[in-house]
């Protein structure tokens, strides 16, 4: 309908055509609506001001940030009591818009957003000066117009947001950037965090020390809290989590702006994925910066907030990054206190029962190996859990980031009391154990003696089952031709089960006095003093030993 009505090559039409193209917009255009337009142009019955065109007129009048209420028509006598009593012009001196007297409950900030919609500019664009200064956002007109006489006249004064230069490096136009994810603009935002993100996303010597003396680091955690943007809440929290991964004094320069609690709502009430997935991640890191961090986090209630991701995320880099931030909640001495760790006990096993994801299962393992690293009652918490089965169980998993954890696992449940080491026994690890003993890694065949040597020291039944299974052969084979720390474990195995007078012999036959023999001659006082331990006890296992069965290991008690 107005492009019907307008003048060729010109925005000047007839007032009354205008008005009757506007009642044909908005049945509920009002005298006062269209009165209030026509004191914005400069001719009597034209809209011809220059910066005023048309298309923004009916911007403002139908959109604009300060429309009249459409409950109450002013009176004829309420109109021509409204007084012109602001003009906002450009420096050049062409209006822009003019307030009455009706209309300046408005702030600063709006008017700024007023005039920029008119001009085309964003509202960052824009500053407005009068009183020789610039107008403060948080002034009102009308305080503005309380000690003038005569109408305000404002300038506005335009100066566009720089944009990036695509023939420069990012990382020389950070200014820019700054400028660009301070700006009030959505598209800037975005912008600038993805390209924040992006530098900080750099393999190696990423400029996160450079980013945070930037000063925009307040400003990622403000827009990241704006819900209705979840693409600008992924993208800076991306920002924000790449910063948390950096060093300690980073890392506290980010928990120092409140980030925690910060991170947290938003994890509680995002409905994205993605956005949850940045922020659990972002907590996650922080909270394996260190204990201090870690409790922060939980102390604001982080497990249940992770916990809940756990319980209903779908996508499997979600899924990981959660177990990952859970088992971050689980490390560190001292331990946090146990009844902030239980919670997330069933979690863990369900996804160790159902997942096949590598990364789940690994996390989910080491998370359990944190926790039974500890007190007995601790030890206690995950056998009740009833996970134990399936932890034995990943001991023979083909990947070594599942095994390895589960193989820490079972050798902490092991130094628990007898009844918590029976728990283990009972599913049988044996087998796994035998098989990961000839593992290429080191570390591996340490573990499993490690392990071994701490149920040799428990009761009998426990050190004949070990002897059952044939390790006392591996013992002896380790602690001769193995790398140092494994010999050492294999000493402490041999020496430990040796204290049962009652298996002396079977390890006298597997070559155990031969292997301590030459372990004699190792310059390591602790290797030293696990032979003189275990050559302590065969001598007392001679003089309790029946005649009959010294026949049977022959020349081995002669070198004793």
């Amino acid at each position: 309908c107005f492009r019907k009505h307008q003048i060729e090559g010109d925005d000047v039409m007839d007032w009354k055509v205008f008005s009757e193209v506007l009642r044909s917009l908005d049945s509920q255009c009002t005298d006062a609506q269209l009165e209030l337009l026509r004191r914005r142009g400069e001719g009597e019955a034209t809209l011809s001001a220059p910066g005023m065109r048309l298309e923004s007129a009916l911007k403002w009048i139908f959109s604009g940030p300060k429309r009249p209420s459409l409950k109450k028509k002013k009176t004829n006598e309420e109109l021509e009591a409204l007084i012109e009593a602001l003009r906002v012009r450009t420096a050049s001196g062409a209006l822009i818009l003019t307030l009455d007297s009706g209309s300046m409950d408005r702030s600063v900030m709006q008017l700024r957003a007023e005039v920029g919609a008119l001009l085309g500019r964003c509202v960052d664009e824009v500053k407005l000066i009068a009183f020789q200064r610039q107008l403060e956002d948080g002034e009102t007109c009308q305080s503005l117009v309380a000690s003038e006489v005569d109408c305000l006249e404002v300038t506005a004064i335009t100066q566009e947001i720089p944009q990036l230069d695509n023939s420069i490096p990012v990382l020389e136009q950070l200014d820019v950037l700054k400028q660009m994810i301070m700006s009030s603009s959505l598209e800037y935002q975005i912008d600038s965090a993805t390209h924040l993100r992006k530098i900080l996303s750099v393999e190696a010597n990423p400029p996160i020390q450079r980013v945070l003396e930037l000063g925009v680091a307040p400003r990622l955690l403000e827009l990241s809290q704006q819900m209705s943007t979840p693409q600008l809440q992924f993208e800076t929290l991306w920002a924000i989590l790449n910063i948390v991964s950096g060093n300690a004094h980073q890392t506290q320069a980010i928990v120092d702006l409140d980030a925690v609690p910060i991170l947290l709502k938003i994890l509680k009430e995002s409905a994205s994925e993605d956005v949850q997935d940045q922020a659990v991640w972002a907590i996650g890191n922080i909270a394996g910066d260190s204990v201090p961090h870690r409790d922060l986090c939980i102390a604001n209630q982080g497990m249940p907030a992770v916990l809940q991701v756990l319980e209903t995320c779908k996508k499997v880099s979600g899924l990981r990054n959660a177990m990952w931030t859970v088992s971050n909640f689980f490390r560190g001495a001292p331990k946090p206190n146990l009844d902030d760790l239980r919670p997330a006990l069933p979690l863990l096993t369900r996804h160790l029962r159902e997942s096949t994801d590598v990364e789940v299962l690994t996390d989910a393992l080491w998370s359990l190996s944190y926790i039974s690293d500890g007190p007995n009652h601790y030890i206690q918490a995950v056998i009740d859990a009833e996970v134990v089965p399936r932890v034995v169980q990943l001991l023979r998993h083909e990947s070594a980031g599942v095994h390895t954890p589960a193989l820490r696992t079972v050798g902490n449940l092991v130094t628990g009391d007898d009844l918590q080491t029976d728990m283990v026994l009972n599913n049988d690890p044996f087998g796994a154990v035998m098989q990961l003993m000839a593992s290429p890694k080191m570390k591996i065949r340490k573990e499993c003696c490690w392990l071994l040597s701490n149920i040799c020291a428990g009761p009998l039944y426990q050190v004949q089952q070990i002897r059952d299974h044939g390790f006392f052969d591996q013992f002896s084979i380790m602690a001769r031709d193995a790398e140092l720390s494994v010999r050492k474990e294999a000493a402490f195995a041999i020496a430990n089960a040796s204290e049962k007078t009652e298996v002396i012999n079977d390890l006298m036959k597997a070559g155990c006095m031969t292997a301590m023999h030459e372990l004699m001659d190792s310059h390591d006082h602790k290797m030293q003093d696990l032979c003189l331990t275990f050559i302590s006890n065969l001598r007392k296992g001679l003089d309790e030993m029946p005649p009959s069965q010294l026949d049977d290991v022959g020349c081995g008690w002669a070198k004793v």
